[in-house]
């Protein structure tokens, strides 16, 4: 099994980091990076925002400037402040993956862990190499965005 993995610490508590996780990830997502583009917009559109509804069977979408949506996935599991678990689909993809955030208090410490799995389904070997850059891009910039607003 491929697992795309990634861990970082946050000096803020617990209940603030997985807020600002979930309800404030239009600020602090980065729409292009290093090497990737962070979002589904067509390539002559403008993303607007990226929003997670917050609950069980909430949408995890992107809307864009030309007022279309794309629904990246759906939470599967929903635990504040523990965990949140939603599927992530391309729209190239046969299959979708899960990508479980699990958010844990050491000391005055936020420990966040992803781990995105289900890539043997998508058929396309080397996938989740790719991923696991972007992974840890994506959240060397949540870091610093926690650290910079909590």
């Amino acid at each position: 099994m491929t697992i795309v993995t990634e861990t970082i610490s946050v000096k803020a508590p617990i209940d603030k980091v997985f807020s600002a996780y979930v309800e404030r990830i239009d600020e602090w997502w980065p729409r292009r990076g290093a090497q990737f583009r962070y979002s589904f917009a067509p390539q002559d559109v403008e993303p607007e925002h990226i929003r997670f509804e917050p609950k069980a069977g909430g949408r995890f979408y992107e809307t864009f400037a030309n007022g279309e949506e794309y629904v990246i996935g759906t939470i599967r599991e929903y635990s504040p402040p523990h965990k949140i678990a939603y599927t992530w689909k391309d729209p190239d993809w046969n299959a979708e993956t899960l990508i479980e955030v699990t958010f844990a208090q050491s000391g005055n410490q936020t420990i966040l862990n992803l781990r995105h799995t289900g890539f043997e389904a998508l058929e396309q070997p080397g996938m989740a190499a790719g991923y696991q850059q972007g992974a840890h891009e994506i959240y060397g910039i949540l870091k610093a965005w926690l650290e910079a607003n909590l």
